[in-house]
């Protein structure tokens, strides 16, 4: 399973947030951090807001901060919330007419894998993901 480029980004952005509860963050500060384009940060932001993952503060001191209790949800909810074209229900070799009616050669086989990814998916919460760095910081001796 893929995820589009705006999923990545969203997650990157949700456990940075997570990292550092109740701190604000400009758009500006996130495309740096976490090497997102600075144009996309702005459209990603707005959209999580939208779906009340993120507080905005206005003004100077303003920014983005994680929702209170949104460090709990899982991955696959926040999965289902931006992928406009989710695998979930798309045949794995792009046969249009794919079903358990009528399954294509990699149907069964598929369909395993997916609900077992599914499963894991949604015991993994976003505040799971913090503990390890997104990034390797190289240091300059």
């Amino acid at each position: 399973m893929y995820f589009s480029k705006t999923t990545e980004y969203i997650l990157r952005i949700l456990i940075h947030l997570t990292e550092h509860p109740g701190k604000l963050f400009s758009a500006k500060t996130l495309h740096k951090d976490l090497d997102i384009p600075y144009k996309y940060v702005g459209h990603i932001l707005t959209k999580m807001s939208q779906k009340e993952l993120l507080d905005v503060t206005r003004g100077k001191h303003g920014g983005y901060k994680l929702s209170d209790g949104k460090e709990h949800t899982s991955v696959a909810q926040i999965i289902e919330l931006f992928e406009e074209n989710s695998t979930k229900h798309r045949c794995i070799l792009g046969v249009d007419h794919c079903s358990v009616d009528s399954p294509c050669t990699m149907h069964k086989h598929w369909s395993t894998i997916r609900t077992t990814m599914e499963i894991k998916l949604n015991k993994i919460r976003i505040s799971d993901l913090g503990a390890t760095p997104l990034f390797k910081v190289s240091h300059v001796s």
